[in-house]
């Protein structure tokens, strides 16, 4: 966060290193139909981390994710709230915090046979001896989970993935006890799909309006979410049909100019990983995706999808929830 806030903890803890760089997942262990890799926050990529990073995705066999991860994170308070000079802050994703998850069988790796329990089960107050990833692989689905921790924030990311293909990824917003976490403020979640689906060169991006059906997007661009017209988006591999479907959750908003968008279209770019990190003025710590909107193709090429859910919050004991569902499409 910005040492200019007050009462804020200048700067992100150091990143540890004791946990693997790389884990490798496959579920069901009995003929599985998704494998992944995946890295706890503390060794994420990025230059305020993006928490649970999952690589090399694939589901029966077939490329779904390069890379999916959570770069940008940040919260903004309303006037009044913490800090009148500089009401808003950039949070790292790199900052393990301990949680309740038994049956830890690595460093940093937890299988346990009920539910982790986070500061969401008891609001306000830290709880547990485990840090990093708790996978728990039931019949239905497979669930990661982890706790993170910046300053007196709390956020906690699920990755969940289903039999059928459907993956969904959860988000959530709290706090251990502090004079500013009941100040009326707005978090925000900016994710990067990363979709290489069947391969890397041959994606395509497109957008569903009621009133003209779904149209690919030729050049990158940004969108906002139209609730009145039912507005989703989908990557698909043009060739094959195959590809997944981005369902935002009905509570989701639409972005305003501080929140700058719900999507990015990209172009792939190795050094795109994040968005550059905060900068200096008033908009400084809001997303700088459009940095990258320089009018390249993204038919039939690498893309790179963001996607973006945010939350008013004006309680501590509250633990709050985004979320985004991705719905397989065509015949995996």
């Amino acid at each position: 966060m910005l040492s200019a806030i007050i009462f804020i903890v200048s700067g992100p803890v150091a990143r540890s290193q004791t946990c693997p760089y790389t884990f490798a997942t496959s579920w069901p262990t009995s003929n599985p139909v998704w494998t992944l890799t995946w890295v706890t926050p503390d060794q994420s990529v990025g230059v305020d981390g993006s928490g649970l990073q999952l690589t090399n995705v694939r589901y029966r066999g077939k490329q779904v994710f390069h890379m999916a991860h959570l770069p940008v994170l940040n919260v903004r308070y309303e006037p009044g709230g913490c800090g009148d000079s500089s009401r808003s802050l950039r949070d790292w994703q790199t900052g393990l915090r301990t949680f309740e998850a038994g049956n830890q069988v690595s460093a940093c790796k937890a299988e346990p046979s009920s539910p982790p329990k986070t500061v969401c089960d008891h609001p306000g107050f830290d709880a547990g001896s485990f840090q990093g990833v708790a996978l728990e692989k039931r019949t239905d689905e497979l669930i990661l989970t982890t706790q993170m921790q910046a300053g007196w924030y709390r956020y906690i990311q699920k990755w969940i993935f289903f039999l059928d293909g459907t993956i969904e990824s959860r988000f959530y917003f709290t706090a251990i006890n502090d004079p500013c976490v009941s100040k009326p403020h707005y978090h925000q979640a900016y994710w990067r799909f990363d979709f290489d689906i069947e391969g890397a060169s041959n994606d395509v991006i497109e957008e569903y309006n009621r009133s003209r059906g779904w149209k690919a997007l030729s050049l990158e661009s940004n969108r906002q979410r139209n609730p009145s017209t039912h507005r989703e988006w989908r990557v698909l591999n043009r060739e094959t049909g195959r590809g997944f479907k981005i369902i935002p959750a009905p509570s989701d908003d639409t972005a305003d100019s501080w929140a700058v968008a719900d999507v990015w279209a990209l172009r792939y770019h190795e050094t795109e990983f994040d968005d550059g990190g905060a900068t200096s003025g008033p908009l400084g710590n809001a997303a700088h995706m459009n940095n990258y909107l320089n009018g390249e193709s993204i038919m039939g090429q690498h893309d790179v999808l963001w996607y973006r859910a945010g939350h008013r919050h004006d309680s501590l004991a509250i633990c709050v929830e985004v979320d985004v569902t991705l719905k397989p499409i065509g015949k995996w």
